[in-house]
C-alpha cells in the first residue's frame, strides 16, 4: 500500500487542532530590565504598561458560552482554570497535593470522605472561602441546572454533603467509593473547581458567566466571544503566583496561521501538530517540546450486539480488523514518527488502577486475519459485508489515518465504506438510543481526552448502561466497571484487568495510536514544565516569562 508521508506538506492547508490550550506569546519586546514594552500587547482599548510581563495565548477557538465549570465544555474547563481553584491538585504521575483542601481522610467504610479546607483564602470579591462554598458548588454540579461533565458521578454516589465548621467538609456517599480524591482534582473534569456561593447567589447564573469569580492566581477581566478572554494577575493569591503580570487568551483558528506567526517572531508558544514538527524543529530561535501521551487515537464499534447482518456483528470480524493494523507504520509514515503505537485504548502510564500489562503494541497478523475471516464465513455469511467506517476530517491526520486503515483493511480482503460527517452528525449518531439500523455495527474514531482514572476511562463508554451502545448485558463489563469506583491498589488493578479480558473479547475498542503534545517554544519564553502526560489544566502556571 502506498505510504503517507504527511510532515512533507504541512503548511498547504489551515489545520484545525483538537488541542484545547493553544498558542501562547510573550507577544512583546523586552527591554534591557526585562519589563515589557507596551507597544506589545493591546488588552481592548487600554494598553499594557511597561512594567508588565504579558503572556498571550492563542485557542482554536473562544466559545461563544459563559464561563461557568457548571456549563463547561472542554476548552471552558482550560480557559477557566486561571480563574478557579480546585480543591485538590494531581500531578502526571497520579499523585495528589493539596489546593483548597490542605488535607483529607476517606473513611474506613468507603462511605464518607472529609476535606479540611485552607484558611485566609478569599475570593476575587474580596468575600472569605469556606465550607459553604464547597457544599453549595458541589449540589449545584449535581442539579438540573448544570451540564458539568462529571454530574452524573455526583448524583450517583453522593448522599449528602456536611459542613461541620467554616473549615470543614463531609462528603457522604450512597454507597463505597475510594477515588474521590480524583473527581476533585485539577486533572479531573471540573468539579472540583469551587464558586463563591453569596456572589453567586447575589448575582444570579447568567451575570456570572459574564462576570466569574474565584479564588485563582488570575482575576477575570474582560472577554469577547470569538475573539479574546483577558485576565489579571491576582496580587492576593495564596498560592504561588505566575511571573507574570497579564494574560491575553486568543482565538486563532488556523494552525498554519499560528505557525506563520511564531515563524516571525510574534508569537512566542504554540502547540503544534506531530506532523508539524520537523517544519518548526530547527527554526532559528524556536524549540520543540514534547509531552509524549495526548489522548489514544482509536476505533469504537457500535451496536456490534445488534443482528442486522453487519460483518462487524462477529466478534471474529472485529478482531480481524484489530489485527490487520499495522499501527508501527503509521506511526512512522503518517506522524513521522511522533505518535506512539498503542496496544490499549484509553488507559495510560499514569491511569489509577491501570498496571500497565497491556502496553505491547497490539498485535499486527493480517496472516491470522485472514484465517478469522474464513471462520466467521466472511463475506457470504453477512447481509452487509463491508464495513461502515465514519470519520471526521477535523485534523490534518484524521483523512490519512482513516485511508491507511481502509488500506489495511482491503489487503485482507475487507470491503469499507467510508463516510465522512462533522462532529455534530456523528455525535447524534453514536448517541442515538436505541441505536440506529444505520449505525449498528459501524466504525468510528474517538478520542476522549486523557484518562487518570481507570474507572473514568472504563464508565462513560463500556458498560451497558453507557450512551456509546458498545456492549450489552455482559455482565464481567457491568459489574466490573461498577466495582472499580470503589476498590484501591492490587485489588482495583485485579479489577480493571478482568474489564480489560472481556473488552478483549468483546473487541469494540480498537486502539491505534497514542498522540503526542507538541509545543513549539521560543527563545522569550523561560521555560514550560509540563509533566510527564502533557496534562493542561494548569497550563497558565507552567509557563515562565522571561
Amino acid at each position: 500500500m502506498k505510504k503517507l508521508h504527511l510532515g512533507k506538506r504541512l503548511l498547504s492547508a489551515a489545520l484545525l487542532l483538537s488541542l484545547t490550550a493553544g498558542l501562547a506569546a510573550c507577544g512583546s519586546k523586552n527591554d534591557a530590565n526585562g519589563s515589557t514594552s507596551s507597544n506589545a500587547v493591546n488588552s481592548g482599548s487600554d494598553a499594557v504598561s511597561v512594567e508588565q510581563k504579558v503572556l498571550t495565548v492563542g485557542v482554536v477557538k473562544i466559545p461563544d458560552e459563559p464561563i461557568n465549570p457548571a456549563l463547561t465544555t472542554t476548552t471552558w474547563s482550560d480557559l477557566g482554570a486561571p480563574i478557579f481553584d480546585a480543591l485538590i491538585t494531581q500531578d502526571g504521575n497520579g499523585n495528589y497535593e493539596p489546593g483548597l483542601a490542605t488535607d483529607w481522610e476517606l473513611a474506613a467504610d468507603k462511605k464518607s470522605f472529609t476535606l479540611n479546607l485552607r484558611e485566609g483564602v478569599k475570593f476575587h470579591d474580596g468575600s472569605d472561602f469556606n465550607a459553604e462554598d464547597v457544599k453549595f458548588t458541589l449540589e449545584y454540579y449535581a442539579s438540573d441546572a448544570s451540564n458539568q461533565a462529571d454530574k452524573n458521578l455526583l448524583v450517583d454516589y453522593i448522599a449528602s454533603i456536611d459542613t461541620p465548621d467554616d473549615y470543614t467538609v463531609v462528603i457522604n456517599f450512597k454507597e463505597p467509593v475510594a477515588e474521590y480524591e480524583y473527581l476533585l482534582s485539577s486533572n479531573a473534569t471540573g468539579s472540583g473547581l469551587i464558586l463563591p456561593s453569596d456572589y453567586f447567589e447575589k448575582v444570579g447564573e447568567e451575570e456570572f458567566g459574564k462576570n466569574p469569580v474565584g479564588t485563582g492566581p488570575f482575576v477575570f477581566e474582560s472577554y469577547t466571544a470569538g475573539e479574546q478572554i483577558t485576565y489579571t494577575k491576582n496580587t492576593e493569591y495564596w498560592g504561588e503566583q505566575p511571573n507574570y503580570d497579564k494574560l491575553v487568551v486568543k482565538q486563532y483558528t488556523e494552525e498554519s496561521t499560528r505557525i506563520a506567526a511564531l515563524q516571525a517572531g510574534d508569537i512566542d508558544f504554540a502547540p503544534i501538530s506531530g506532523n508539524s514538527v520537523p517544519v518548526v524543529d530547527g527554526v532559528n530561535g524556536i524549540r520543540v517540546e514534547e509531552a509524549p501521551y495526548s489522548t489514544t487515537l482509536g476505533l469504537f464499534l457500535s451496536g456490534t450486539f445488534e443482528e442486522t447482518g453487519e460483518a462487524t456483528q462477529n466478534a471474529d470480524v472485529r478482531k480481524a480488523l484489530s489485527l490487520a493494523i499495522n499501527r508501527q507504520e503509521i506511526v512512522d509514515t503518517i506522524f513521522d514518527g511522533n505518535a506512539t503505537a498503542a496496544g490499549v485504548w484509553g488507559l495510560f502510564p499514569f491511569t489509577y488502577g491501570y498496571d500497565g500489562s497491556h502496553d505491547e503494541v497490539a498485535e499486527y497478523n493480517p496472516e491470522k486475519a485472514k484465517e478469522l475471516l474464513a471462520k466467521a464465513g466472511y463475506p457470504d455469511s453477512f447481509k452487509n459485508p463491508a464495513v461502515k467506517f465514519y470519520f471526521v476530517d477535523s485534523t490534518e491526520y484524521a483523512n490519512d489515518v482513516a485511508q491507511a486503515i481502509v488500506g489495511y483493511w482491503k489487503e485482507i480482503g475487507i470491503e469499507t465504506d467510508l463516510i465522512q460527517v462533522d462532529r455534530v452528525e456523528l455525535s447524534s449518531l453514536y448517541r442515538e438510543n436505541p441505536v440506529s439500523e444505520e449505525f449498528a455495527g459501524a466504525v468510528y474514531f474517538f478520542e476522549p481526552p486523557k484518562k487518570y482514572s481507570a474507572y473514568d476511562a472504563f464508565a462513560p463508554f463500556f458498560p451497558s448502561y453507557s450512551f456509546l451502545h458498545l456492549t450489552k448485558d455482559d455482565k464481567v463489563v457491568d459489574d466490573g466497571v461498577a466495582e472499580i469506583i470503589a476498590l484501591e491498589g492490587k485489588d482495583r488493578e485485579a479489577k480493571v484487568n478482568e474489564v480489560l479480558k472481556a473488552l478483549d473479547e468483546e473487541a469494540v475498542a480498537l486502539p491505534v495510536v497514542y498522540t503526542g503534545s507538541y509545543y513549539a517554544v521560543s527563545e522569550k519564553v523561560e521555560s514550560v514544565n509540563y509533566d510527564a502526560s502533557g496534562h493542561t489544566s494548569r497550563w497558565y502556571a507552567q509557563i515562565k516569562v522571561k
